[in-house]
């Protein structure tokens, strides 16, 4: 039954990689415009979930709505693209061959959008995460830390009303963290952005989450 008012609503989600369970009868039902953590440790499924959110695992059994509209069954999956979404990973998946500014044309493009929002959405993501400057490297000429806000500017970009974020911070230092933090707090104010961010460092956020959700709690 569809649950009116939720960006993302999954019930009895089940995965297994051949043998080995990872998600068990998991639901999970996150409000519109609400900033959620989900922590556990490694191996526990965070990403797997994620991945299945954002179209990008096929599920053994049960449903996912985003915002009231079925996107994922066992028989049915709605590619990524047309799930209103943007995802960030835990490796950054860069193109070798494209430069910083590339990397965000490349999504804006996608979106046609006019060329002076391209711009200025392309200048206000890459300012967020400190790579303003940067415009013309190439991943390889870019640290680890700097490769993943890369990921995370691109993301940011798209302006999508529904964000996932896979272990966003995990090569970053503390400052460069925060900044990041405010930023998708303001995201959730300002325009009712949703975030779910999937983190095996709870402290981290030291109370920036509307919502933490553990993902032991999540499974029957």
């Amino acid at each position: 039954m569809d649950r009116p008012g939720l960006a993302i609503d999954a019930e009895g989600l089940c995965k297994s990689y051949g043998s080995q369970p990872v998600l068990r009868q998991i639901d999970l039902a996150l409000p519109q415009g609400h900033f959620a953590a989900l922590t556990g440790p490694s191996g526990s499924g965070k990403t797997t979930l994620l991945r299945a959110i954002a179209g990008l695992e096929r599920i053994d059994a049960g449903l996912i709505r985003i915002d009231g509209r079925t996107v994922t069954t066992p028989g049915f999956s709605l590619p990524p693209e047309q799930r209103g979404l943007a995802m960030t990973f835990q490796e950054a998946a860069l193109w070798p061959h494209m430069s910083v500014a590339g990397h965000l044309e490349f999504v804006l493009r996608a979106q046609h959008l006019p060329r002076n929002e391209r711009e200025e959405r392309a200048r206000h993501a890459l300012e967020i995460v400190d790579l303003a400057g940067r415009e013309q490297a190439r991943p390889h000429e870019l640290s680890g830390g700097e490769q993943q806000r890369l990921g995370i500017a691109r993301a940011l970009s798209i302006q999508a009303p529904l964000l996932i974020m896979d272990e966003p911070f995990a090569h970053l230092d503390e400052a460069r963290a925060n900044r990041i933090l405010d930023e998708l707090r303001e995201r959730v104010r300002a325009r009712g952005v949703t975030i779910l961010l999937a983190t095996h460092d709870g402290e981290l956020l030291d109370g920036s989450a509307d919502v933490a959700l553990c993902m032991e709690g999540l499974g029957r």
